[in-house]
């Protein structure tokens, strides 16, 4: 059986391998419409020299188009009934199924797929990964923050999750500004390319969802000066959002020292992280630098 390409092909996989139930414990709603799955590709602007991470394939939908673009695809899948379905049926020759979750833990990516990105990179002479997919949603942030602290020479990513996950990525103030906004200013360009309703996936899922780009993903953690003090900073403040930046920094630094950085700073002491651009937030972090007091 090829890799399906409509929705009742979909539905008989499904059917006939027993699949449903894992689908719904994962998080994953299957994309299914044709011109979407042909945006996304598109949008990433794929070609026969490109390695690509798809992250939780499923039956294949998205994992087809992909290689109609002649793009070498790694599919990292969880499920052992999705992984062997794809492995069984894709072109074996541009593909490697990689049985595994894609995270190790919250706070890292599984060694075993950088490691197979690293190898598909070398094997292909080329020096960048691009990172397509219809990311499960109970996986979103962290997989996204991990693939960007991560040390593979991303490119792009164009990815669908959930709406809400997407405005908070391109917020650049106000309530859904946050951790991951800033993270994603500093190491990327993102953008939201467009908003999905519920009826082009299956199983319907309860949220709206979008397809989300990152551009422009030439920096990396250990470029930024201070970035693990900046992911400190970041933690306490939008952990007290109702607190001004001020008093959510009170105990954690030095008062005379937050005193005197939010003077060289022109930050206004009754301002909330929310209102402030990442670029000032890092400088911030930069100069409480040696301010943190020790508990």
């Amino acid at each position: 059986m090829p890799l399906p390409r409509t929705l009742t092909e979909i539905k008989e996989i499904l059917d006939s391998r027993g699949l449903l139930a894992n689908t719904r414990k994962l998080g994953q709603h299957f994309l299914f419409d044709k011109n979407l799955l042909n945006f996304i590709v598109n949008a990433a602007a794929l070609t026969p020299d490109d390695v690509v991470l798809e992250v939780g394939p499923g039956p294949g939908m998205l994992t087809g188009v992909l290689l109609d673009s002649g793009a070498k695809v790694i599919a990292v899948e969880l499920d052992e009934g999705f992984a062997s379905f794809v492995e069984e049926n894709a072109d074996s020759s541009r593909i490697k199924v990689i049985r595994a979750d894609v995270l190790d833990g919250k706070a890292a990516l599984n060694p075993v797929v950088v490691r197979e990105c690293e190898n598909a990179l070398a094997r292909s002479e080329v020096s960048r990964l691009k990172v397509v997919a219809n990311i499960p949603y109970n996986i979103s942030t962290s997989l996204i923050v991990n693939l960007l602290e991560s040390e593979l020479p991303l490119e792009r990513f164009v990815l669908t999750v959930q709406k809400e996950v997407a405005q908070r990525i391109v917020a650049t103030s106000g309530g859904k500004y946050g951790i991951i906004s800033v993270v994603t200013a500093l190491l990327g360009k993102p953008k939201l390319l467009k908003k999905l309703g519920r009826d082009v996936f299956w199983p319907r899922p309860k949220v709206e969802s979008a397809v989300l780009e990152i551009s422009n993903l030439r920096v990396k953690p250990s470029d930024v000066a201070g970035y693990g003090l900046l992911k400190d900073l970041l933690h306490l403040a939008f952990s007290h959002r109702r607190k001004t930046l001020h008093k959510a920094l009170k105990g954690a630094y030095r008062a005379e020292s937050i005193e005197r950085a939010f003077k060289m700073l022109a930050i206004d002491s009754n301002a909330r992280a929310e209102e402030l651009s990442p670029e000032t937030l890092l400088a911030l972090s930069r100069n409480l630098l040696t301010a943190k007091i020790e508990h």
